[in-house]
């Protein structure tokens, strides 16, 4: 918000404590205007930040957590798949002896 305060401030001459004042005003008041899953964007915007950059940044988190859940899903799976061959191999020398 400081970078779009700054703006105000030098572009109209008010003091850069208000303009603090009307960036926060705004900001709100978008924020009551458009969808809570929107709130997060309108803060990065209003910082001087791309709107997307938030939900590429909470993307790229879930990206890593469905791969480390996928890797130890398959760990298990794996280790699942040794017990059952194991027993299946015990089960059938012990029937052929």
């Amino acid at each position: 918000m400081e970078s779009l305060a700054d703006k105000i401030s030098s572009q109209t001459g008010i003091e850069k404590e208000k303009s603090l004042v009307i960036v926060g005003i705004v900001t709100n008041d978008l924020k009551s205007k458009l969808p809570t899953a929107l709130h997060s964007e309108i803060d990065n915007v209003m910082s001087g930040g791309k709107f997307g950059d938030s939900y590429r940044e909470k993307a790229e988190e879930l990206k890593e957590k469905v791969e480390d859940a996928a890797k130890q899903f398959g760990a298990k799976a794996e280790h699942a798949f040794n017990e059952i061959r194991e027993k299946l191999n015990e089960l059938f020398s012990n029937k052929k002896k």
